[in-house]
């Protein structure tokens, strides 16, 4: 059981690894499925679906969040959002895990791989550059990094 929980806790810091922060000034979407009744999000529940506490939008639908694993977006997302380190997110998923208390964020790579999953995808929930909007995703929440 002990191997099971170190091979987890690598999984979970590949995952959610960091690379750095963005620029100050840089805005980020907060996007869902353009199928996805729902118009906007504030960040307390944004925050609550990142951290796993709600497992639904206001709508009721499903929510499951998509994290980035190797952009500069996700530390400036933690902070601003779920209000953690990219590692005190990662020492929160693994006891998560450990706890049963939820299934893990879906993973992306970067913008366009967290387009395409949310696109793909009516209860996922993700984020992304503002530049990088198209058509295939429905914006529901806008901010700036500080």
């Amino acid at each position: 059981m002990t191997m099971l929980k170190h091979l987890i806790s690598a999984l979970l810091m590949i995952l959610i690894g960091s690379v750095g922060t963005v620029q100050a000034g840089t805005d980020i979407a907060v996007i869902v499925h353009p199928d996805n009744s729902i118009d906007s999000i504030d960040l307390r529940e944004l925050r609550r679906i990142f951290l796993g506490k709600r497992k639904s939008f206001a709508n009721q639908q499903p929510a499951r969040p998509v994290i980035q694993t190797r952009s500069q977006l996700a530390d400036s997302f933690n902070l601003k959002v779920v209000r953690r380190s990219t590692l005190a997110l990662r020492a929160y998923w693994s006891k998560m895990l450990f706890s049963g208390g939820g299934a893990l964020p879906i993973p992306g790579k970067d913008d366009q791989s967290v387009k395409k999953i949310v696109a793909g995808n009516p209860q996922a929930i993700g984020y992304i550059a503002t530049k990088n909007i198209d058509s295939n995703i429905k914006v529901v929440l806008t901010f700036t990094v500080d």
